[in-house]
């Protein structure tokens, strides 16, 4: 399956969650974005989605998040609940993170706070890409 969209805020998916029952999921981008969707199957084989949701993630002031310093997540986990209702892990780099989002009828709400990492994580860096 391929996706595309002529949304300028779709594409550079670094995390997705699944529902366990296969059927919605919930993708992170490294540029602030969300996209919440059902899939589509054919016998077993996903082929699309629907009920797309595209929207910004959101700081803690209920504002979306403006600078590529902040935006910038890598990994996401359900770490109770549903995608419908339940609470979202997002790790971010650049400004190194993990904050905790609640999801509401199926919308990653604002965080509700940021866990505490243990004092090695001030070491780590950002490794840039080289260009070719």
């Amino acid at each position: 399956m391929v996706l595309s969209s002529p949304a300028k805020d779709f594409g550079g998916w670094s995390a997705l969650v699944m529902a366990p029952d296969g059927k919605s999921l919930l993708a992170i981008s490294d540029e602030g974005h969300g996209l919440s969707a059902d899939l589509l199957y054919d016998g077993i084989r996903p082929r699309g989605l629907t009920r797309a949701r595209l929207g910004p993630l959101l700081g803690q002031d209920g504002r979306e998040l403006d600078r590529k310093v902040d935006q910038d997540a890598e990994s996401a986990t359900l770490i109770e609940g549903t995608l419908q209702r339940g609470t979202l892990l997002i790790g971010f780099e650049r400004r190194h993170r993990i904050d905790r989002y609640p999801i509401r009828d199926g919308e990653v709400q604002p965080p509700t706070g940021t866990l505490k990492l243990p004092a090695e994580a001030k070491r780590i860096r950002t490794i840039r890409a080289s260009k070719p």
